[in-house]
């Protein structure tokens, strides 16, 4: 990926002298969420209606990324800890409601605030895992401490995840 938001520009053929504020909001919103989503990405109706409208729901409230109002040991705390659960880096941005995380690649759409990421990081993983598992998506390696034990039970249950095609 391009270093900066000139370099990026550059990239896609277009002119990098002062770029419009909305061209580098709508390219930053792209790289975070990546392209929007059709009906045909989604198993039934209803959540691809769900998908799509909190897809355009962010886009509408997307003001840019920033930095958690936390310290940066207790950033990198959180996001290492993400990362050994299997969760990935939250990319975070402010929102008409804050500052919210988004996790590229997970299999649905979660958009917790920084507070549940940074401050609360076990809880939310335990959330985290917890929705996984009520969407019907095994929880690949250790499910937290804090799941409750019938998502548990339901998690060894699931079926192994299918080869990506």
């Amino acid at each position: 990926m391009a270093g900066t938001i000139q370099d990026l520009f550059t990239s896609l053929g277009k002119e990098p002298e002062a770029p419009n504020l909305n061209d580098v909001l709508d390219l930053t919103f792209e790289v975070v969420f990546g392209p929007r989503p059709s009906a045909h990405d989604y198993p039934d109706a209803a959540t691809a209606r769900r998908e799509i409208s909190m897809y355009d729901q962010s886009r509408k409230y997307f003001k840019g990324l920033v930095k958690p109002n936390y310290p940066d040991n207790q950033i990198t705390a959180a996001v290492a800890t993400l990362k050994d659960w299997g969760i990935g880096e939250p990319v975070f941005y402010q929102h008409r409601y804050g500052v919210l995380a988004r996790f590229q690649g997970t299999p649905y759409t979660f958009t917790p605030d920084e507070n549940a990421v940074v401050g609360y990081t076990h809880v939310f993983i335990a959330v985290y895992q917890s929705n996984q598992i009520k969407n019907g998506i095994k929880v690949l390696g250790s499910v937290h401490p804090f799941v409750p034990e019938y998502l548990k039970k339901r998690n060894a249950e699931l079926p192994e995840p299918g080869p990506s095609v």
